[in-house]
């Protein structure tokens, strides 16, 4: 069985409203939520003059049959449903939703499940330079391997260059429709 492992960020409006109404509308939408993980509040990476991003990230099991392309369809279709406005390039967002990796659970690897057709490049290109990625992923899949390393490693190399901050949210969570304070 396949497993997709989402990222899921918001930094305005509701933040975390958005984040909670992707996760129902994923599920809404046959995909199953496996687990997730919490919601962590991370400084912007990019375009640093914007609000902070709610961060977390979600294990998904999708329909048998269903290609890695369909899967981002739906949360491309999901991020407009909940609101996105169009923005510029790493600009601020109601929701972004990255499928970010794709594999097997059992037990947790790679292996040569890769996409690199142009609208899906997984694992995500730019996954080990991202501690919102990272750190939300090593939360739910603790030594998830990451081009042959464990995402542990990579969260350490990013902690050392000091260049992102992220810290764990004490709001609520989501727990397959319904908000857990």
């Amino acid at each position: 069985m396949a497993h997709y492992l989402l990222s899921l960020g918001s930094n305005r409006g509701d933040r975390q409203g958005y984040l909670l109404q992707a996760l129902d509308q994923l599920d809404a939408a046959g995909v199953r939520v496996v687990r997730w993980a919490s919601l962590y509040e991370t400084s912007p990476l990019g375009v640093s003059e914007q609000p902070a991003f709610l961060n977390t990230a979600a294990d998904v099991v999708v329909p048998d049959g269903w290609q890695p392309l369909w899967l981002l369809q739906v949360a491309k279709a999901i991020e407009q449903r909940v609101g996105r406005r169009p923005s510029f390039r790493w600009g601020p967002r109601e929701i972004d939703i990255d499928v970010v990796w794709w594999g097997s659970a059992d037990p947790w690897r790679q292996a040569n499940w890769r996409s690199s057709q142009p609208a899906l490049v997984v694992p995500h290109e730019r996954i080990v330079e991202r501690l919102f990625v990272l750190v939300p992923l090593a939360e739910i899949v603790p030594g998830l391997p990451i081009h042959d390393r464990p995402v542990e490693e990579w969260i350490q190399r990013l902690q050392e260059r000091r260049e992102q901050r992220v810290y764990r949210w004490a709001g609520p969570s989501w727990r397959g429709g319904i908000q857990i304070r």
